[in-house]
């Protein structure tokens, strides 16, 4: 069977994402990024409208002082574009509305629960209310007003929460060697 080279013809640089590698921190979760995609999709894939959005989310992140949070937007929204959407607004067992209490997240089943109705085991993690709310936040925030985000004080590793979600929906471990760069 012959294949055929293809050869590209003609290139243009269109931005060069200079403050990102100027600003370490930046360039540590933009490369955390590229990890990601590099570990989720095949090299012959090609999805338009998600490399569009990734090019705004990291034109974003040039401007935003928290890197670390436009990261875990591009999880949350990674993991709803793969079908796994984390579900942070009721308790999915009596049905009652998250608003200003603690709740439970569960990493496998990817909802939330209120104290009294989950079961706290090692797959579950216990979110503050604010954490939570800005979770949903998050999850829901148009990508192109990033820079515009309030981050609340935040105890919950949520890097680790959210590529422990994908790990375990994904059926597959993603590594981000890049992150190891700011410890």
């Amino acid at each position: 069977a012959s294949r055929s080279l293809q050869i590209v013809a003609d290139a243009e640089l269109v931005h060069d994402f200079k403050k990102i590698r100027s600003v370490p921190e930046q360039f540590a979760y933009a490369m955390a990024i590229l990890e990601v995609i590099n570990q989720l999709f095949e090299a012959s894939h090609s999805e338009t409208a998600y490399f569009d959005y990734l090019i705004t989310v990291l034109q974003e992140m040039e401007y935003f002082p928290d890197p670390e949070t436009v990261f875990w937007y591009f999880l949350l929204k990674t993991s709803s574009f793969l079908g796994f959407k984390p579900e942070f607004s009721r308790c999915q067992a009596c049905g009652k509305e998250l608003l200003n209490e603690e709740s439970l997240f569960s990493l496998n089943s990817g909802i939330s629960s209120c104290i009294e109705c989950g079961e706290q085991d090692v797959s579950t993690v216990v979110l503050s209310a604010s954490e939570r709310n800005f979770l949903l936040k998050l999850q829901s925030f148009p990508h192109r007003n990033l820079r515009n985000l309030n981050r609340p004080e935040i105890k919950t590793d949520f890097t680790s929460l959210l590529v422990k979600f994908l790990n375990y929906h994904l059926d597959k471990q993603i590594h981000l060697n890049s992150l190891a760069f700011l410890a």
